[in-house]
């Protein structure tokens, strides 16, 4: 695949973590979520995890949660492109957004299967936007 930017291929995903509490007592008048997304590259193989972590909330208590980590290639040539200084990386701003969106995307996906058939069902991970949640450069190490 390949974003305007960058050439990049999926090369592996794997749910970090997936879990349903049910011992928290689910109030839906009183519902809130938590996202956040993460990187780490390594530069040996030219491959960046994008990783995030969600969770549904009632009360404030979370009785859903779930991480994934999405690992993609880039193109060497696409590599090499990137600003490298002492060892850290900086990644295009619309490059971080792109891999956010579809990590996301991943998730949401994960989370329907895993709770497929159960009631847990019907609390789906809504759109989250990736300018809200990638607000400044990235650089990874």
């Amino acid at each position: 695949m390949m974003n305007k930017e960058v050439t990049y291929q999926i090369s592996k995903v794997v749910t970090d973590q997936f879990a349903t509490m049910s011992d928290v007592e689910i109030d839906e008048r009183n519902m809130s979520i938590f996202a956040g997304v993460n990187y780490q590259v390594d530069s040996k193989v030219y491959s960046i995890r994008c990783f995030t972590d969600f969770g549904i909330m009632s009360n404030g208590n979370a009785f859903i949660k779930i991480s994934v980590s999405v690992y993609y290639f880039i193109k060497p040539e696409d590599w090499k492109r990137f600003d490298i200084k002492d060892k850290q990386v900086e990644i295009p701003m619309s490059f971080v957004k792109h891999l956010a969106d579809l990590t996301l995307a991943t998730t949401r996906g994960i989370l329907h299967a895993k709770t497929e058939n159960t009631s847990y069902n019907k609390y789906i991970m809504p759109y989250l936007n990736a300018d809200a949640l990638v607000k400044t450069k990235v650089l990874v190490s």
